[in-house]
């Protein structure tokens, strides 16, 4: 796996970040104080970029790319790319945790169970805040979106989704940390979310934060190791 944030494999002027403001009422947290309490230690900005976060515990948080104009917006749930982009996301045949770690308000973050349509299917909300988190499988090959319900949405129902190209008003309403360092075995994101349309907003991205993990099916494991041993076989042979 590859860390977000890195030298991309080919030059894209179309690859950009989705602008976050600090907050902008006292006493609401920014995302370095949200990463000290979800990860236990501390966070700070990268002053080279303004972007990523390193901690002082061996996690790093390396914010991924939130648009690109000219290619497809897609993110590896598991196999992540320097150039994965947090709309689209896909991968190989994967199991995805998703576990609530902070909410400003009442708040759901689920999922369009498959494809690139916009049936909400929850999986956490705030009142689950460090419960275990809630698991689904993707296929290999499988797109998905996430979707996000938020008391500032501009009317019941509606949704905002990773996608913006879903979103009424073409709006970003989540930006993605991959979590270098947290897991030897799981890939680790955290995504955080803006409940109000931009013209509300004020663009900090701290209402609802939900950890992400994800890790092969247990097949995919086996296939994995038998090619290994296949692989340690000629080897031995030749």
């Amino acid at each position: 796996m590859f860390a977000a944030g890195g030298t991309p494999s080919f030059a894209n002027p179309g690859f950009g970040y989705t602008l976050v403001n600090p907050p902008s009422t006292i006493g609401e947290a920014n995302h370095a104080q949200i990463l000290n309490i979800i990860y236990h230690q501390n966070f700070t900005l990268d002053g080279a970029n303004g972007r990523d976060y390193f901690g002082d515990g061996g996690i790093n948080a390396k914010r991924i790319y939130d648009f690109d104009d000219i290619y497809y917006n897609i993110v590896h749930v598991y196999n992540h790319e320097p150039n994965d982009i947090d709309q689209i996301w896909t991968d190989g045949a994967v199991t995805v945790t998703a576990e609530a770690k902070y909410a400003s308000y009442q708040q759901a973050f689920g999922w369009n169970e498959g494809g690139l349509g916009t049936v909400f299917h929850k999986l956490v909300d705030n009142t689950d805040i460090n419960k275990p988190g809630v698991s689904f499988t993707i296929t290999a090959g499988e797109e998905f979106l996430w979707g996000y319900q938020a008391k500032g949405n501009p009317s019941p129902g509606l949704e905002w989704w990773s996608w913006t190209d879903k979103n009424y008003n073409q709006e970003d309403h989540m930006v993605t940390y991959f979590m270098e360092g947290a897991s030897p075995t799981e890939t680790v994101w955290t995504v955080f979310m803006e409940d109000l349309r931009f013209v509300d907003s004020d663009h900090d991205y701290n209402d609802f934060v939900v950890e992400i993990r994800a890790i092969p099916e247990p097949a995919t494991i086996c296939l994995f190791g038998l090619g290994s041993l296949a692989l340690l076989g000629r080897k031995r042979r030749a």
